[in-house]
């Protein structure tokens, strides 16, 4: 989903984490990417938000003023800075990035979800219905 992760500020533990709970969050609320475009739109968004939070920091440590726009870095900034850890900045984090990635997953399809038997059934038999329609024809 995410190729190059390292490249960006979520291979930090805080950060990766929060993507993470993000990413299982999705899951539970059955939200998926399927299609190619909308994953690279997800994995650019993450870049440019990765490099816009960085851009912040750096104006933080050289005492700049940040420009329109820049709140959102500043305000996910806020949350790795200090206690990572606290549950109120852990929420904040999720809340963020949730903001940022949710509207490009697609709601899983609940008719087209196997079982765990009906996907064990259908890959059991598929060799076998594909040998028998191959003689058949």
């Amino acid at each position: 989903m995410f190729p190059s992760v390292r490249q960006t500020r979520f291979c930090k533990l805080s950060d990766f984490y929060s993507l993470a709970v993000l990413l299982q969050r999705f899951e539970r609320e059955g939200l998926i990417l399927t299609d190619k475009a909308r994953n690279q739109v997800a994995w650019d968004l993450l870049v440019n938000f990765s490099n816009g939070v960085d851009d912040v920091r750096l104006k933080r440590k050289q005492l700049e003023n940040l420009q329109p726009g820049q709140a959102l870095y500043r305000e996910y900034l806020l949350t790795v800075m200090e206690a990572t850890d606290e549950i109120n900045n852990r929420r904040q984090r999720e809340r963020v990035l949730y903001g940022l990635l949710a509207s490009i997953f697609q709601k899983k399809d609940s008719a087209r979800i196997f079982s765990q038997e009906q996907r064990r059934i259908l890959w059991n038999t598929t060799g076998f219905l594909a040998a028998v329609f191959a003689i058949s024809f």
